[in-house]
């Protein structure tokens, strides 16, 4: 059996049609699902796509080992290296950093597509070492403690760096197919970066605290770091359109609408149809013979929403908002704003999200298009899923900052294969089930630590809440920083903070309920101590961190003194 696992970055389920919404957002998905199980109650491990790969990929709760900063590492066997098992042959197109052989993914991988941009790594590093960096500041870890994070984030990113650059090197032939993507034309000089990079290493190398003292004497964002000094470190061409590019922001209204989409030509992300292209090259080029395992994830509809494709995608963008029945004059500049400034550009963003969703389910459409033509769409499973959600204003902000909404944490899940009874699956189902589900579709034994089931198991119907953690971004710090975490059913969503982290500014003081089915965009906070949905839903939450080692009893007792 093929498999194909195609996964979309911030797709909420509440916002394609395959699950009702009022505008034929995910035609493709609806064709699909008819062949296959709707997963229609699909719950996300987290809100943000470095806690929910971990879990997604091998089926284990995102604090549980440690924590999720260091990927795959030391949990169960992933899906790829199922796959492999099974004799299939593994291509990952990995568009995000987070799933790589950076993070423990690469080994049962064998043809991995690096697919990102240099600058996302010092991100990344800066991701897994911001919050121990902020408590140093504060005095509220010490010394030795901040250095032994720094050398599991900053010293390892060293070394990541320099393989990124190699890895790049090494294969310049796909420079071509990925011409207008912007990890190709940023064009760095990745000889002069490695040199860069590998003069940070030997100072690190040579005194933890004091490179600290020195790079990192506040909480720097990424560009503030290591990227301001490799910034002009590029090619001739690529300086060129840099300076083409900054003169034309600064005419600003004298270029009118070329000024506007000037550094926005090219997608943040990898574009969708580019990958897309390359999955429908290697089904047409598959030999019959070793089975094929595909892992994809679809950026396009993660902000800024960028629906079309090419250096002129925004000219495309109105046709999608067209068939979405919205005004094709809506200004898709606002997709490029950090933050919509008015109850107009409120109504433009979450328009032209949806046309980013109907882009991607474009492709979606194509690859199984593919796979027909080639005959073998009945030998392929179709695995598609969100990551997470997305937050379009409800609570007052943009993108999936932490916070255990359901618009952040339920997502589309589909399985497609003749093998398969079609029709919704309304139980509640985690993505911690996919791992177990292919897996029994292979014929292969899952991990024995595996949490998840195959999505028909009766312990799937018998859930009676679903769990989801987290904490409020930055890195697991178990000892200091509070837990986020919400239980829910198809019902009600209990929201529980142990309190609210010193870097949260978004989230209201104390516990949240919300009843997803009178209320269910969660307006009305219905939270009471004493309210029975509380009281049962806070027993599954006080469960859940008696299983997490690094939970002192104190703090659950505390938390829950009824419960633990």
């Amino acid at each position: 059996m093929n498999i194909i696992f195609l996964t979309v970055d911030a797709l909420r389920a509440d916002r394609c049609s395959v699950n009702g919404y009022n505008r034929p957002t995910t035609p493709n998905l609806e064709r699909l699902a008819a062949r296959g199980i709707n997963c229609t109650q699909a719950v996300s491990p987290g809100a943000f796509t470095h806690i929910c790969f971990p879990s997604i990929m091998t089926s284990s709760r995102p604090l549980s080992y440690g924590g999720y900063d260091s990927g795959t590492v030391g949990r169960p066997a992933s899906i790829f290296s199922k796959a492999r098992e099974a004799g299939a042959h593994v291509t990952a197109y990995c568009t995000t950093h987070w799933v790589c052989r950076y993070h423990g993914y690469g080994e049962h991988i064998d043809d991995e597509h690096l697919l990102f941009s240099l600058n996302t790594l010092p991100g990344t590093a800066m991701a897994l070492f911001r919050s121990s960096l902020a408590l140093w500041h504060r005095g509220e870890i010490s010394d030795q403690e901040v250095v032994a994070t720094a050398k599991r984030t900053i010293g390892v990113f060293f070394d990541n760096m320099i393989d990124y650059c190699q890895e790049r090197l090494r294969r310049r032939s796909d420079d071509a197919i990925y011409r207008e993507e912007r990890f190709v034309t940023d064009g760095y000089s990745f000889e002069r970066v490695i040199a860069l990079v590998e003069q940070h290493r030997s100072e690190f190398n040579r005194d933890e605290l004091a490179y600290l003292h020195k790079h990192m004497d506040y909480v720097p964002k990424a560009h503030q770091w290591i990227g301001r000094e490799w910034r002009h470190m590029r090619t001739l061409p690529a300086l060129f359109r840099l300076g083409k590019r900054v003169i034309s922001e600064r005419m600003g209204g004298l270029a009118g609408r070329a000024s506007v989409f000037a550094g926005y030509r090219q997608k943040r992300y990898v574009d969708g149809a580019t990958v897309t292209g390359q999955i429908l090259q290697q089904i047409e080029n598959w030999d019959g013979e070793q089975p094929f395992f595909i892992w994809n994830h679809y950026q396009d509809t993660h902000i800024p929403y960028c629906a079309g494709t090419g250096p002129d995608w925004f000219g495309q963008t109105p046709d999608y908002l067209e068939a979405l029945g919205y005004d094709r004059n809506i200004d898709v500049s606002v997709a490029l704003r950090s933050k919509p400034r008015n109850d107009t550009e409120w109504e433009a963003w979450s328009a032209l999200y949806d046309a980013a969703l109907l882009y991607a389910d474009e492709q979606i459409g194509r690859i199984a298009d593919a796979l027909e033509a080639r005959g073998i769409l009945d030998d392929t499973l179709l695995v598609i899923c969100g990551d997470h959600g997305e937050e379009l204003g409800e609570h007052g902000d943009v993108s999936h900052h932490f916070r255990l909404y359901s618009h952040n944490v339920r997502v589309p899940l589909l399985f497609v294969h003749p093998d398969l009874k079609p029709g919704n699956n309304g139980d509640l189902v985690e993505l911690t089930d996919i791992a177990p589900t292919i897996a029994s579709l292979l014929d292969v034994a899952g991990d024995p630590d595996w949490v998840g089931k195959p999505v028909w198991d009766a312990a799937v119907k018998a859930r009676s809440e679903i769990v989801v953690e987290s904490f409020f971004g930055g890195n697991c710090v178990f000892e200091t920083r509070p837990l986020y975490m919400a239980a829910r059913d198809t019902r009600w969503n209990f929201m529980w903070k142990e309190f609210r982290d010193h870097e949260d500014l978004l989230s209201p003081e104390g516990n949240q309920l919300y009843d997803v089915i009178t209320d269910p965009l969660e307006q009305n906070n219905l939270f009471r101590p004493d309210h029975p949905e509380v009281t049962r839903l806070s027993k599954a939450i006080s469960a859940r961190l008696q299983e997490i080692k690094e939970i002192h009893p104190s703090r659950i007792e505390n938390a829950f003194p009824l419960s633990a």
